[in-house]
C-alpha cells in the first residue's frame, strides 16, 4: 500500500463515518473494497465535505464566477462542467467503474 492509498482510505474512512456512520478502519477499507470503488468513493466524500469543488447536485453550486469548474457526481457518474462568457460548458464524465 503507498501513502496515497492509505491517505484516500483514511478519508473515506472518515466520510463513511461522518456521513453513513459507519465505522471501518483504512486498512479494512483497502482490503475490502477495490480501489476503483474507493476512489469514487473518494470524489462522493469531496461533494459531503464541500471540497475541491465537487458537489452532489446544482443546488449547491455556489454563484458562478468567469473560469469556474464544478464537478457534480451521482451514483454512477461524474460530470465536469466549467464556466465561460456566461455559460456552463460540459468538459466531459466519467463512470464508476472507468478507474477500475
Amino acid at each position: 500500500m503507498d501513502s496515497t492509498q492509505k491517505l484516500t482510505a483514511t478519508y473515506v474512512s472518515r466520510y463513511l463515518n461522518d456521513c453513513f456512520g459507519l465505522e471501518i478502519c483504512p486498512d479494512d477499507l483497502l482490503r475490502k473494497y477495490p480501489w476503483h470503488r474507493i476512489v469514487w468513493y473518494h470524489f462522493f466524500a469531496y461533494a459531503y465535505y464541500k471540497e475541491k469543488n465537487y458537489y452532489e447536485s446544482w443546488d449547491e453550486v455556489p454563484d458562478p464566477v468567469e473560469g469556474m469548474t464544478v464537478n457534480i457526481i451521482s451514483l454512477e457518474v461524474l460530470d465536469r462542467f466549467q464556466y465561460r462568457k456566461g455559460v456552463w460548458h460540459d468538459l466531459g464524465s466519467a463512470t464508476a467503474d472507468c478507474w477500475k
